[in-house]
């Protein structure tokens, strides 16, 4: 299911979301910024961090060092923490499981069965292997060289591969989506669903019947920012992919998505992504 750009729906209302990690019919995307928005996916994701920075998966939080990385298996809500150099600190590759699993007739679906090695660092000899062959599904699906899919095939068949010949790797259940309250999963998705209107802490709190201090600590445990910098983090991401998919002016776009004043939108959205959104549009437009 494709997300909603004009809604600037990225999750559905059990945060579930909707973008489609493909590259044409191969089932694998990287990306050079990771969403902040809490969400869960079906696919797999490693990500790469060039910056420390902090990451949220199942509601256990991992601080991670330049050079690192971090595995997230599917069906596990997860968010990380917006940094100082938010479009440039983490790279990550999504790919589904039956890329790596096969055809369902012969597998026997080890990804879904073992619950794999979560945290990887520099200072591990078998970790820095796996870091490095990462960094070697980034350049082969940079560089594209005729049957290049293959190539991405058996690096990341190869990873698990050390992951299981290593045993880094428990035989107990893989974890599904996190038991976030389903009252903050309500609140998450309402929010999603009117990016475009005023929001405050005082209205947050009437939607909920919780208290502020309440709703407070409730984004701080399962999103690592404060209500209204999620929100902000949410209409920054929602506003940059309507300059990529769309011609619309970006005063347009900064209502679309919330702004009330159209220079507040452009020195926030240049805060985070480091260009203002016109260099922005030019960079990555399709």
């Amino acid at each position: 299911m494709e997300f909603n750009l004009e809604k600037s729906l990225y999750v559905d209302n059990t945060l579930k979301e909707m973008v489609v990690h493909r590259n044409g019919l191969l089932p694998l995307k990287t990306y050079r910024s990771v969403s902040v928005y809490y969400h869960w996916h079906e696919e797999y994701e490693f990500i790469l961090h060039t910056a420390d920075g902090i990451c949220l998966i199942n509601g256990q939080k991992y601080n991670l060092s330049a050079g690192d990385a971090l595995l997230i298996q599917g069906n596990e809500l997860h968010t990380r923490n917006p940094d100082a150099q938010f479009s440039r600190s983490m790279i990550s590759i999504v790919f589904h499981p039956d890329f790596i699993n096969g055809s369902k007739i012969y597998n026997t679906d080890i990804l879904g069965k073992l619950q794999f090695q979560r945290y990887f660092s520099q200072t591990d000899p078998v970790d820095r292997e796996v870091i490095a062959l990462l960094n070697e599904v980034l350049y082969c699906e940079q560089r594209k060289e005729p049957y290049y899919e293959y190539e991405l095939q058996m690096t990341l068949s190869y990873i698990f591969t050390l992951l299981l010949k290593h045993h880094r790797y428990s035989s107990i259940p893989k974890k599904t989506v996190a038991p976030a309250p389903t009252s903050f999963i309500n609140l998450l998705s309402h929010i999603q669903e009117n990016l475009d209107k005023p929001m405050t802490l005082v209205e947050l709190s009437e939607y909920t019947h919780f208290s502020i201090p309440y709703i407070i600590k409730l984004f701080k445990k399962y999103t690592l920012q404060t209500p209204i910098d999620y929100i902000k983090s949410c209409r920054l991401e929602a506003a940059g992919l309507k300059l990529i998919h769309t011609d619309k002016t970006e005063i347009e776009i900064a209502e679309e998505c919330g702004f009330q004043s159209i220079s507040y939108f452009i020195r926030s959205f240049k805060e985070r992504n480091k260009l203002t959104p016109g260099e922005f549009r030019k960079q990555y437009k399709y």
